[in-house]
């Protein structure tokens, strides 16, 4: 089902989850390696790659969130505390939000150091600007902050996840699981 059943999320949504989750993972991965990588041609390669990546996540996001309009989402437990409903409600939309924020903000530091961002040695995406240091160090201080936030989010997602899977023994996790069907009459 490429759309959500009201149980489970349709594979649309999972695989645009898995992908994402992947992608920036490395993302987070290759991000923190330039802190100990020095200048050379590797480190040159990694931000390439990064810029790839992140504009690639960029990409997905916006397909993420014009499906997510689309698709029927499911409903969490009823065993779910009303403050742990908010608390998911709110890690979600922080994880939309600093989604966009990451790679836009890469690519306008990018933009505004005078530097190419080239996406797949396929095209050059960076925005006609001025070159402007000053402009382009706030946005690596955002992007970078951002970073940060982004892995605590990570956090307790997971941790989260874990702990309806684990403790709470409900569907929450299995239900971004491909070809996870729940109980019901009909397929018992």
């Amino acid at each position: 089902m490429i759309k959500g059943n009201g149980y489970a999320y349709g594979w649309m949504m999972q695989l645009l989850h898995w992908i994402l989750a992947v992608l920036i993972i490395g993302m987070l991965a290759i991000g923190l390696s330039f802190l100990f990588i020095p200048n050379g041609p590797v480190k040159s390669q990694l931000i390439g790659l990064h810029k790839s990546v992140g504009m690639t996540i960029l990409f997905l996001m916006i397909i993420r969130i014009c499906w997510r309009a689309y698709d029927v989402q499911p409903p969490l437990p009823i065993t779910v505390a009303p403050w742990e409903k908010i608390a998911a409600r709110t890690v979600q939309a922080a994880f939309y939000l600093v989604l966009l924020i990451m790679p836009l903000s890469g690519w306008l530091l990018s933009s505004f150091g005078g530097h190419p961002v080239m996406v797949w040695n396929w095209f050059n995406a960076a925005v006609p600007v001025t070159k402007n240091p000053q402009i382009s160090q706030n946005f690596f201080t955002i992007h970078a902050v951002f970073a940060w936030i982004l892995i605590g989010l990570i956090v307790l997602h997971v941790g989260a996840a874990l702990k309806h899977h684990f403790m709470e023994k409900n569907n929450v996790l299995r239900r971004m699981i491909p070809g996870y069907k729940p109980f019901t009459l009909e397929n018992k």
